[in-house]
């Protein structure tokens, strides 16, 4: 299924998981600093003609809070060239659909040690 977003779209797959690839203010990409964007609000209600040579892109799964890893750092992934995109969504496409499987064997601990309690 696609749906569309402010500054982007979604696509979800029949396994259950999500890639979300936005672009435009606010977003990881080529137009996060552009000025002629500055002012522009993509909740406003009005439709904006973003273009950016890169996207930011995230994997979650539609029935679960928690996104994907995907670096050691965040949970996003921003300044992703239009062909690691398409990979993305290939990769994303052929996850399993157990996502606490998924999470235990993915490669990058992500904003997980923000919800770890410290003693």
């Amino acid at each position: 299924m696609f749906h569309n977003t402010p500054h982007g779209f979604v696509m979800t797959f029949e396994n259950g998981w999500e890639i979300r690839v936005h672009w435009g203010p606010g977003n990881y990409c080529s137009t996060r600093y552009d000025e002629l964007l500055k002012d522009t609000n993509p909740y406003d209600g009005k439709h904006y003609n973003y273009q950016s040579r890169t996207a930011e892109i995230a994997v979650t799964h539609k029935d679960h809070k928690d996104y994907y890893p995907l670096s050691d750092h965040d949970d996003v992934k921003g300044w992703v060239q239009t062909e690691e995109v398409a990979e993305y969504i290939q990769w994303t496409a052929q996850l399993s659909s157990n996502f606490h499987q998924v999470m235990a064997d993915a490669e990058h601990e992500g904003l997980a040690f923000l919800k770890t309690p410290t003693s």
